[in-house]
């Protein structure tokens, strides 16, 4: 078992965390542990740009430090490689820790608009090398503008163990935090936190099934991510779908019918701890979404939206975020921020006036 490591408080024992139980304030209670309530309205997702330039995050708040008073989330971002860099080591939570400080910091300066703060750890390309040499060598596979990266056996059952122990470590450490409301879960995620989104470019399959990978290998652990995500009993989770990608013929098609039956399961086992969530909005949506689309907002809330990129039609993709039953829509940095998203301070405040 590993410890963790942190500029800001000590390691709290897993035992520990499973024998209390917490109020919704975040202090020890008897009884069953409380659960917390998914983040409903605006949400900033962070800076991403770490994932172009191979740098690390950036949690210092930018986006709602310049615009403050809309939202009522921050994601807060971190890499495996950061956490764990040795493997048996102990673990260094500094950059979520770090961005949570600067969570506290916002909401002393806007008490009557705090934030929540949402985990989002990223693994795959930026799991740490020991991981990615887990059961082989690491495989390189190329991005949409052909870029190569490498991964690890993200469907073994190793690194699926190894994975778990992770998440095992950090829900000891922030499951009853008060700020931490929401962790995005990214097994079996390979170049985003996404655990639908694999590449399967012509050229990748080969490499993917030389090393082992099959769509039913995909498909456990993609219903493993439950037991991966166990140890956190308060938090809601945020589950990313898309249609899944189906590749032992050699070519890749979409499945849409293995998504919808896993996200069914999702919310049938957690309730409404069990965030839907897609990152592949925009107005209007392509013909191939729209039975999935269809599918989340049968679910129910709360559900989860993201937009495919940065520039959207942001004014009737909000729209539709809406008709579909949205209750969390995260946004990309904007343009004032420094970031990519056309979207202005007032757009902002009137769609965080409708979400409350």
């Amino acid at each position: 078992m590993f410890k963790v490591t942190s500029f800001r408080a000590p390691w709290i024992g897993l035992a520990m965390v499973l024998g209390l139980a917490s109020a919704a304030n975040g202090s020890p209670a008897g009884g069953a542990a409380s659960t917390k309530p998914a983040i409903h309205g605006l949400v900033t997702m962070g800076r991403m740009q770490f994932l172009r330039n191979q740098g690390l995050p950036d949690n210092s708040l930018k986006e709602a430090n310049t615009h403050p008073g809309v939202y009522a989330g921050a994601v807060i971002l971190a890499t495996w490689a950061q956490l764990q860099p040795v493997r048996d080591g102990a673990l260094n939570t500094r950059a979520i820790d770090q961005g949570l400080e600067a969570v506290r910091a916002y909401n002393a300066k806007h008490p009557d608009h705090p934030l929540r703060a949402k985990l989002r750890i990223f693994a795959g390309e930026n799991a740490p090398e020991w991981a990615k040499e887990i059961g082989g060598r690491p495989l390189t596979l190329v991005k949409k503008r052909g870029n190569p990266f490498t991964v690890g056996r993200f469907w073994s059952i190793p690194y699926r163990q190894a994975w778990r122990r992770l998440q095992d470590g950090l829900a000891a450490r922030y499951d009853q935090d008060p700020l931490v409301e929401e962790v995005a879960v990214s097994s079996c995620s390979v170049y985003t936190a996404e655990p639908f989104s694999v590449p399967l470019r012509q050229e990748d399959i080969p490499v993917l099934h030389a090393a082992g990978y099959t769509d039913s290998a995909d498909i456990s652990c993609l219903n493993g991510i439950l037991d991966d995500y166990s140890a956190w009993r308060r938090v809601a989770l945020d589950l990313t779908v898309h249609a899944f990608r189906a590749s032992d013929s050699g070519a890749a098609r979409n499945d849409m019918n293995t998504t919808i039956a896993i996200m069914r399961k999702w919310r049938s086992s957690l309730g409404s701890r069990g965030v839907i969530a897609n990152h592949g909005l925009k107005s209007p949506p392509k013909d191939k979404n729209i039975g999935l689309l269809n599918a989340i907002k049968a679910l129910g809330p709360p559900i989860e939206f993201q937009t495919v990129g940065p520039t959207v039609a942001w004014d009737d993709t909000f729209r539709l975020f809406r008709e579909l039953g949205g209750t969390e829509f995260e946004i990309w940095e904007t343009r004032d921020a420094g970031g990519l998203a056309p979207v202005t301070g007032p757009q902002l405040q009137t769609w965080s006036a409708s979400l409350k």
